[in-house]
């Protein structure tokens, strides 16, 4: 009877050990966790609003912008930015933040017709999700390009992830 006990007792160690050191693994521990991250936080309009002026900021600063308009104002086009992000934003604030910002530039001349502008100024905002072992951590994408309208060449550009 004390050999059972001895016996059972050293297999029930064992098995504790050993699964100590190499736990088994269920489906369920392979899932991905769908949490989403602390850090995600919910951005405001002005979070957009910002960004859309830095941006504008950028554009007229470019050494390649400032020379053109040495010789003259540019005709530009300007789309609307297009909200490819699922979130509620006030897009419409967004466009006529840009147009206002382009305006006090006094760079540009705005045009309503793409084939009579010198150049295409065009955005977009999008989520890109990230996923890390204990999370999901999404981020809104801004983009604005100015492009050549006839030839669609891209003259410049820009990122910003937003926080």
């Amino acid at each position: 009877m004390l050999k059972k006990f001895v016996f059972s007792t050293g297999i029930f160690l064992l098995l504790t050990a050993c699964q100590t050191h190499f736990p088994l693994v269920s489906e369920s521990d392979q899932t991905v966790n769908t949490n989403y991250c602390k850090e995600n936080k919910p951005l405001t309009q002005i979070n957009y609003l910002f960004y859309a002026n830095t941006m504008i900021d950028s554009l007229t600063q470019t050494e390649a912008i400032q020379e053109k308009t040495n010789a003259g104002r540019i005709r530009l086009y300007v789309n609307p930015i297009n909200n490819e992000s699922g979130k509620s934003i006030d897009m419409g604030s967004i466009d006529e933040e840009i147009l206002n910002r382009i305006n006090r530039s006094a760079m540009f001349v705005l045009v309503k017709n793409s084939n009579a502008a010198d150049y295409s100024l065009s955005g977009m905002i999008n989520t890109i999700t990230k996923r890390t072992n204990q999370c999901l951590l999404e981020q809104e994408q801004f983009i604005i390009e100015l492009r050549q309208p006839h030839t669609n060449t891209l003259f410049w550009s820009e990122t910003k992830l937003l926080h």
